[in-house]
């Protein structure tokens, strides 16, 4: 049972049951967010039985129950093992390490609201993608540029935008609401919104499978990312701000970042 607290971690041992908690500003709770509706897919590093390792990580399953497995068979191209803040996270170095899932996983068109949230830590010089499904006019897709982060609508840049922090954790969130083929799109890191920015081209439902590390047959610089990814989340709906404030501080405990 592991309990955050404050920056110290605590392990202990409650039967054979497996409990998160966390002590945050408010109070001790096990938390899990598959208790959200509307989670499609669910990537965590830190829960080791959900990935297997060859020469680096060739399978990380899928913790939201939908089997959205991602899977690389090339040693060559597996991410390696690593950290973030000392808690378990996997490397891509940006030469031609990726992992795939057999389907598109998010179907969302520019008529629809999604919301993702992820822990990584990429440097200004390091670029890529961070997960994608995106192609010419359909999918989405959240990506490293050299000092901001993006969103990718239907294969290009548009909507909201972050400001990066050079090579330190961050936990990021990215909600995109869809109506009448407009998507209003926010970036949140570590807790602190940027400003709402709308994409107006139309986008739609993705015909790739879904990639962490670069975008869909693209092994260009640029596409393929070099930095570490601690967790991706998924979500076919607009998440609310509680929601969105919980999931933010569950990710930042788990991977030891200050959340506001």
């Amino acid at each position: 049972m592991p309990l955050k607290l404050g920056s110290q971690d605590v392990t202990l041992k409650l039967g054979s049951q497996d409990v998160t908690a966390y002590l945050g500003a408010e109070s001790v709770s096990a938390f899990d967010p598959t208790t959200i509706s509307g989670l499609v897919a669910y990537w965590d590093a830190q829960t080791t039985s959900s990935w297997d390792v060859d020469t680096g990580v060739s399978e990380w399953r899928d913790l939201s129950g939908n089997d959205h497995t991602l899977t690389q068979a090339v040693g060559n191209n597996q991410p390696a093992l690593s950290f973030i803040n000392g808690k378990r996270a996997f490397d891509f170095d940006g030469s031609n390490d990726y992992l795939e899932a057999a389907s598109t996983v998010l179907t969302a068109t520019s008529s629809d609201s999604w919301t993702s949230l992820g822990v990584t830590q990429i440097a200004n010089s390091e670029q890529g993608r961070i997960w994608t499904n995106e192609s010419s006019g359909a999918g989405y897709g959240i990506i490293s540029a050299t000092t901001i982060y993006r969103v990718m609508n239907g294969g290009a840049l548009g909507g909201s935008s972050a400001t990066k922090a050079d090579d330190v954790p961050q936990v990021w969130t990215v909600t995109s609401e869809g109506s009448g083929g407009l998507s209003q799109q926010n970036w949140r890191l570590d807790g602190v919104a940027s400003s709402p920015a709308s994409y107006s081209g139309a986008v739609n439902a993705a015909s790739q499978n879904l990639n962490v590390g670069r975008a869909p047959g693209n092994n260009n610089a640029g596409s393929l990312l070099d930095g570490l990814v601690g967790a991706i989340l998924i979500y076919d709906r607009l998440l609310t701000a509680e929601e969105i404030g919980t999931l933010e501080q569950w990710l930042g405990g788990r991977w030891g970042v200050t959340v506001a």
